[in-house]
């Protein structure tokens, strides 16, 4: 059923008689899995009382929710939550809403004050309609969406966030306007990352930033340099490794060769250490440390002028 835009404030007032910054606000925080079910709920309910535009918009909405964002992906970002292979059977996407609901969410969200369903309907506008000022407000909301997430310490679901508004302000644009700000904001993340941040949420940061103009190049290869000493204190393998290898793109970006094969080599020491520390316990497990040991290898190998190494750990 169309929804005429002069009509909706009294859709939105006499019909469903909540607005949606109120279900917003009910709860302290809010994911989108639970907000699908919120709407959904509330189009059930809609259904039962007979408001058939309640309940449409209520609709629209959950199925905004009821997806999952990709933002590597260029032309498809928003994803099935659920894909059944085997009976070739998914649960709906942005390319399943209708125009009527394209229209509705159109309207909503022009009004819509938390960040988490403000900037999802905007992304949707775009990707579906290629709508430039929806996309506009997308960068800017999930922007604050992303710093929302920072303060209740929920960096996985930052993450992503970040992500699209990079990959918005390209498709957009809108490079001028907004990249400075989203350098400067991972920048503070960076220089220097909180003691208590993530390892996964700075090396992510590092990366994003790797393809971002920036005058702090040699400060952040520093960092990485850090927090690679922070990981081997602390045991954590893999992001050592990880850290060192970053410092080395760092340095490579910076064409200084020494410093990268120096973060290489460093880097590669890590699966030495690894396979020695497997025969170096009590419980020793040589399947395990010669894993590690071909793994040193073979970086070796790879790497100019490291032949001595290779044949030393071979």
């Amino acid at each position: 059923m169309d929804i005429a835009v002069g009509g909706f404030e009294e859709v939105c007032g006499v019909v469903m008689g909540i607005d949606f910054n109120e279900i917003l606000h009910k709860k302290e925080s809010w994911n989108y899995h639970a907000l699908a079910t919120e709407f959904f709920t509330l189009a059930e309910k809609a259904k039962a009382d007979g408001e058939r535009e309640a309940e449409n918009i209520y609709t629209s909405l959950a199925i905004c929710c009821h997806m999952t964002l990709n933002p590597d992906d260029r032309i498809k970002p928003f994803k099935p939550l659920f894909i059944n292979y085997q009976d070739n059977t998914r649960t709906l996407d942005a390319n399943d809403l209708t125009d009527d609901q394209l229209n509705i969410i159109g309207e909503i969200y022009k009004n819509i004050e938390p960040p988490i369903l403000h900037c999802r309907i905007a992304d949707i506008l775009w990707v579906r309609k290629r709508d430039h000022i929806a996309a506009i407000t997308a960068i800017e909301s999930y922007m604050k969406h992303f710093n929302s997430c920072i303060e209740k310490n929920a960096h996985h679901d930052a993450v992503p966030l970040l992500e699209r508004a990079i990959r918005l302000v390209h498709h957009a644009g809108q490079i001028e306007k907004y990249m400075p700000n989203i350098t400067s904001v991972i920048e503070t993340y960076l220089l220097p990352p909180p003691a208590e941040q993530p390892f996964f949420f700075t090396s992510k940061l590092i990366q994003l930033i790797l393809g971002i103009e920036t005058s702090k190049e040699i400060e952040i290869a520093r960092v990485c340099r850090d927090v690679a000493e922070i990981a081997k204190e602390k045991g954590e393998w893999h992001w050592e490794q990880d850290f060192y290898e970053l410092e080395a793109r760092w340095y490579r970006r910076l064409k200084d060769k020494s410093k990268e094969i120096a973060a290489l080599l460093l880097a590669v020491e890590t699966l030495e250490r690894r396979g020695e520390s497997c025969i170096s316990s009590v419980r020793k497990d040589y399947m395990s440390a010669s894993s590690w040991f071909s793994q040193a290898i073979e970086a070796y190998r790879r790497m100019p002028g490291a032949k001595e190494h290779s044949d030393r750990v071979h």
